[in-house]
C-alpha cells in the first residue's frame, strides 16, 4: 500500500540519517535513479521480500539475549595484527617482536597491510563474547582467555589468515542497561531485520 511504501521510506531516510530532499540530491542522483524509481526498484520488492519471508524468520530469546550481552555487557578490546597465510614467517619474526611490549606491539601493528588497522595501531570496538562466524568463534574464544596485556600466539583463521591479539582491556557491562519489554522489542525488530 503507499502507506506502507511511504513508511519504508521513511525508515530508509531514518537509517541514513537524511532528509527526503538532501536523498534525492546527494545519493539518488550520483546514481542517475528518480525517487520514482528507488521506490518501484527499491522499497518496494523489499517490501515485498519481507512479507513473503516473513514466516520463515526466527528471532530467538536466545539470539535476543546475546545481542543484549554482547552491546551492553563485559566485552574485551583488543588489539590485532592481521598477516596473511603466505606471509607465515614474516608473522613469526614480527610477533616475536610484538612480544617484547607494548610500544613493539603498536610499532608491528601501524606496518600491517591493513589500512583501517594499522592507522588505528590495530585497536579495535569492544568485542562481546558471541559473534557470527565460526572464525570469530575462535578469535573471542582466544580475546576471552587471555588477561590484560596478555598476547597470543598467532591463530590461523581459516577465512582471514593469520592473527595475533592482545588484551588491551576488559569493558565492564553497562550499569543502567536493561533488557525490559521495551528493549527486547528493540532487539528483536532489529534482528528480525538482519536475518
Amino acid at each position: 500500500t503507499t502507506v506502507e511504501v511511504q513508511a519504508k521510506l521513511e525508515e530508509n531516510l531514518r537509517t541514513l540519517g537524511v532528509s527526503l530532499r538532501d536523498f534525492e540530491k546527494h545519493v539518488l542522483s550520483r546514481h542517475n535513479k528518480s525517487l520514482y524509481e528507488y521506490v518501484e526498484d527499491v522499497i518496494k520488492p523489499e517490501i515485498l521480500m519481507s512479507k513473503m519471508c516473513r514466516d520463515r524468520v526466527k528471532v530467538t530469546d536466545e539470539d535476543v539475549q546475546k545481542t543484549f550481552e554482547n552491546r551492553f555487557g563485559e566485552r574485551r578490546q583488543a588489539r590485532i595484527i592481521c598477516w596473511s597465510k603466505s606471509d607465515l614467517q614474516i608473522a613469526l619474526k614480527q610477533w616475536e617482536e610484538a612480544r617484547k611490549g607494548d610500544a613493539e606491539f603498536r610499532a608491528v601493528a601501524r606496518t600491517q597491510a591493513d589500512p583501517n588497522l594499522a592507522a588505528a595501531e590495530g585497536l579495535t570496538k569492544p568485542v562481546g563474547r558471541y559473534l557470527e562466524s565460526a572464525n570469530d568463534e575462535t578469535l573471542v574464544k582466544t580475546l576471552y582467555s587471555l588477561k590484560v596485556g596478555e598476547i597470543s600466539g598467532i591463530i590461523d583463521l581459516k577465512e582471514t589468515g593469520l592473527m595475533c591479539v592482545k588484551c588491551e582491556a576488559i569493558v565492564p557491562p553497562e550499569a543502567n542497561a536493561k533488557l525490559d519489554d521495551k528493549m527486547r522489542a528493540a532487539l528483536n525488530g532489529e534482528l528480525f531485520q538482519k536475518k
